[in-house]
């Protein structure tokens, strides 16, 4: 007889969507939807710290330190690619929305998700790859 472990359950990766706002652009703006969960957002990491002394080096856990890596879509002329470069060049705060579609919950119309609200800057901005006439970049979000 199987037992399922109750504290681990799968979500689909495809169905978190980020949206973001800048803290530059004006409050009565909407938050922009920017891409789905990237593969390697970090969460749950901590920096390693390192005391030396006269004998030898301790190391122990710092502050926690939080990354979320977006799978960006935007297409030319949509203004997207603009934002993201301009809060990367003179990191611009970004309001950060994680809104997480495996837990729906409600009934049309009143439907609900959780949502996951960060601060970040952009660490990373790599160039853009193209998927027809889609261009898509993995960025880096340090919360």
């Amino acid at each position: 007889m199987t037992v399922k472990n109750k504290t681990v359950k799968m979500d689909a990766a495809n169905k978190y969507i980020y949206f973001m706002k800048l803290d530059d652009e004006p409050k009565a703006n909407k938050a922009r939807m920017i891409g789905l969960q990237g593969q390697t957002s970090g969460t749950n990491t901590r920096q390693l710290q390192t005391l030396q002394t006269k004998m030898f080096d301790v190391k122990m856990a710092g502050s926690a330190n939080q990354q979320r890596t977006v799978l960006a879509y935007f297409q030319t002329g949509d203004g997207l690619w603009d934002a993201l470069k301009h809060a990367w060049k003179d990191q611009i705060t970004i309001h950060l929305y994680r809104v997480d579609f495996n837990q729906v919950s409600g009934t049309k119309p009143s439907r609900q998700a959780p949502v996951e609200y960060a601060q970040c800057i952009i660490s990373t901005l790599p160039n853009t790859e193209t998927l027809n006439s889609v261009f898509q970049s993995s960025v880096v979000f340090e919360v």
